[in-house]
């Protein structure tokens, strides 16, 4: 008995050190998402909540039906937006089930999980599209612009500037006399307008910018 409870307390250890494994190989990737608090969190307690479940519902018919209906009410309050994102939680998933089963399952599907992306970014696709569209350097940010509603010269070179980019939205302040812009870059032309904005040192001109939120 003390036994079982040693060993199952040293299979939910290892399987939480998995799910970390895997979340952290991907944030060495580039994958945002992976490096935020709450997939931290999710990557060490998904496995083994699923390993005390297949524990639990391992030999009774009656209960592994009825936690099927409880688990069927469980919905993603928050949508996934990354196909990837939901992947790694199904691995998550069912890194928790085969070590409930065999954990000798869990530890080649975590080296295949981790080792797969490693070899293709080293051997084959390293600046490719696949990789690129995911990496810190080519991440997607909403840069948002305030500036006052008058003609001036420096107003005018900005809005030039705003135009070049993708407009994502334009909203109109009457109170405060000022328009709003929204534009969507990547990290290097973030920085480069940024400066450019800061340089101005205007009251006029007011930005900020927040990362898109791809499931990273």
């Amino acid at each position: 008995m003390i036994f079982d409870q040693i060993n199952l307390f040293f299979l939910l250890l290892f399987s939480a050190a998995l799910g970390f494994a895997v979340n952290t190989t991907y944030q060495k990737l580039g994958y945002e998402w992976a490096a935020n608090k709450n997939q931290k969190i999710i990557a060490l307690l998904l496995a083994p909540i699923t390993l005390i479940i297949t524990k639990t519902i391992a030999e009774n018919l009656a209960l592994s039906l009825g936690m099927i209906g409880a688990l069927s009410i469980i919905r993603f309050r928050n949508p996934v937006k990354s196909p990837l994102e939901l992947v790694i939680y199904f691995v998550y998933i069912t890194i928790g089930i085969s070590s409930g089963v065999n954990i000798y399952y869990s530890i080649i599907l975590t080296i295949f999980v981790i080792a797969m992306p490693i070899i293709l970014k080293i051997k084959f696709i390293t600046d490719s599209k696949l990789f690129n569209n995911n990496n810190v350097g080519t991440s997607k940010y909403y840069l948002n612009i305030e500036l006052k509603n008058e003609d001036s010269e420096e107003i005018n070179s900005i809005k030039n500037k705003i135009n070049s980019y993708g407009l994502i939205s334009k909203f109109y302040d009457n109170e405060n006399n000022i328009t709003s812009y929204t534009i969507l870059v990547n990290k290097e032309e973030s920085e480069n307008l940024g400066k450019e904005l800061e340089n101005l040192k205007s009251d006029k001109i007011n930005y900020n910018l927040s990362i898109q939120n791809d499931g990273e």
